[in-house]
């Protein structure tokens, strides 16, 4: 009998030991025990709220060695980064595409890829004998309509005079409003060609260039990208013959997960950036903006929703066509509670806290998070506001928690 209660004792003892170890250690120096603690790849957040409550007691002499701080439970705003892959493109209203108008034969080239041009500065020159015909109609019914103009005039002093009838006068002033009709055509058609109203006013059938040369003007500032055509090409009408981009602008699409988008709006902090490795030396790139628009549907290649934002390069960077991280500062649409990871220990597929009930009490509190960041987490339940939780210590809390356990048994 006796030897069965001293195998019985030894074995209690055993079982005892390191968490004795783990409390001569906690208690030396008043320092926390073991190294910060860090999740890597968290266990689920949703754990369960089924966990045993356990409390911690601990002595004064041990309350004034550890000296626990805690963190106030409180409901608030909470922001956390968002991090996703994110594509450069060329920015709106800074990118133009230049087509041809009309079916032709390129002349001349004035601007090739790389160089720079200004909005207005010609491009290309084309003949078409299109264009000519165009010219000819306009030439035409304006000269049409000035004519009709002067016989509307004589015969309104011919009325006038009785001598001549009223019946003549009404059908010259209806050809005249056709005359006009047909002007206004011919002028819109060739507006549409980039032929501006000053140049309109100085033509007349004396003036006029017999070989219809039709210049193109670059619509924007930027740089030639794609030249598509060479001199001498014939090309027909809507071809493309080059684009411009202004790359002091470029847009930044990201590519962000459909439960995040909530949690952002247009303004909120945008950074981007690359990281990258020149000479075996590590390095970065970045700049940051604001979110500008959020695209509404579900972007079917990514499966992410599109949030778009304009940057303004510096020194040319970003790339349009190029890859690149994009940091969002997602923000709760409402207050929640949020508490610093270092507060959260897991166990399994759960996670607790320790709430404070008094100076040397501390109850082992299982909880549900609803998101984990580098160093925070969204509590769904488990805490309510105005509750203290530790935030240090948390191992030695640990070891005393099993101490004790142990020591029950």
């Amino acid at each position: 009998m006796r030897r069965c209660m001293a195998l019985k004792t030894f074995k209690i003892i055993k079982r005892c030991i390191p968490f004795f170890l783990l409390l001569l250690f906690s208690c030396s120096d008043g320092n926390e025990i073991g190294p910060p603690q860090t999740i890597s790849s968290p266990p689920s957040i949703t754990g369960s709220s089924e966990t045993a409550i356990k409390t911690v007691i601990l002595t004064a002499n041990q309350a004034a060695e550890l000296n626990i701080q805690t963190y106030p439970v409180e409901s608030r705003i909470f922001s956390y980064p968002v991090m996703v892959p994110g594509v450069v493109a060329a920015a709106p209203e800074h990118i133009a595409m230049v087509s041809t108008p009309v079916e032709g034969r390129i002349t001349r080239i004035f601007a090739h890829e790389g160089e720079e041009v200004t909005k207005g500065s010609p491009l290309l020159e084309m003949e078409s004998l299109e264009y000519a015909n165009l010219i000819a109609n306009f030439l035409e019914a304006q000269a049409e309509r000035v004519y009709l103009d002067g016989q509307v005039e004589r015969l309104t002093t011919l009325v006038d005079r009785n001598i001549s009838t009223k019946s003549s006068l009404d059908l010259a002033i209806a050809e005249l409003a056709r005359a006009d009709a047909r002007t206004r055509a011919a002028r819109a058609r060739l507006l549409a060609l980039g032929i501006d109203n000053q140049q309109l006013e100085q033509w007349s059938s004396d003036t006029a260039d017999e070989r219809a040369v039709l210049t193109m003007y670059a619509p924007i500032n930027g740089k030639i990208n794609n030249h598509l055509i060479d001199l001498g090409q014939s090309v027909n009408a809507n071809d493309l013959l080059l684009d411009i981009i202004n790359d002091s602008h470029v847009l930044v699409r990201g590519f962000v997960n459909p439960e995040d988008v909530a949690f952002l709006k247009t303004g909120l902090k945008v950074i981007v950036s690359q990281h990258r490795v020149r000479n075996g030396i590590y390095g970065s790139l970045s700049v940051e903006s604001t979110v500008a628009t959020i695209q509404p549907g579900l972007d079917q290649e990514n499966r992410a929703v599109i949030v778009n934002s304009i940057v303004n390069t510096q020194n040319q960077w970003p790339v349009i066509g190029q890859s690149v991280h994009v940091q969002y500062e997602a923000v709760t649409p409402e207050p929640v509670l949020g508490i610093p990871l270092s507060a959260v220990q897991f166990e399994g597929q759960s996670a607790t806290v320790y709430v404070k009930r008094d100076d040397v009490t501390y109850e082992s509190r299982p909880v549900i998070l609803s998101r984990l960041f580098q160093d925070s987490a969204l509590v769904e339940s488990g805490l309510a506001e105005g509750e203290e939780i530790a935030i240090t210590q948390i191992f030695s809390l640990k070891a005393l928690g099993k101490y004790e356990e142990y020591a029950e048994d």
